[in-house]
């Protein structure tokens, strides 16, 4: 069987192409909550588990990019070491995927722009989904082609809110 070969200037403009990539989408969430704070529809006036979602949702996009910026720097022991947190953090961002929707459903019936049943669905669905995708990455680690786009097409996943 044949084995293609794949120069290390190529792996690097790879690596370059999911760091901005990244760093594109991270920026598109900022400037998205950003937008919305700056329309008045979000404030820091609202209960703990908004913040503590903000919290690990924001951490997990500071991981993602930190983890591709590692890799883009071909700095692949503190990525593999690093990784490992990703592990400890999923379980974190289904719990908090949940638990805002419940609160924000509780709260202001969801966002204005979703049927509260929608919401109520669509929401946990699209979490454990996420949470899937990850899983799959993780597992598929060694395989980097496949690794690094399965973890970019979950962090697409998360940039609808």
């Amino acid at each position: 069987m044949a084995t293609l070969y794949q120069s290390p200037q190529a792996a690097r403009s790879e690596e370059r192409f999911f760091f901005i990539l990244t760093a594109v989408m991270a920026a598109i969430l900022v400037a998205g909550f950003g937008l919305q704070f700056g329309l008045g529809r979000s404030t820091f006036a609202v209960p703990w588990v908004y913040h503590v979602h903000g919290l690990v949702f924001f951490g997990w996009v500071a991981l993602q990019l930190t983890q591709t910026g590692l890799a883009a720097a071909g700095n692949f022991t503190l990525h593999r070491r690093l990784g490992w947190l990703a592990v400890l953090w999923l379980p974190l961002m289904v719990v908090m995927g949940i638990a805002i929707t419940v609160t924000s459903l509780q709260r202001t019936g969801g966002p204005f722009f979703f049927d509260a049943n929608e919401f109520l669905l669509g929401n946990p669905t699209g979490i454990l989904a996420f949470a899937g995708v990850v899983s799959a990455a993780i597992a598929l680690r060694k395989r980097t082609d496949w690794h690094r786009r399965l973890m970019l097409g979950a962090l697409a996943m998360i940039l609808g809110p």
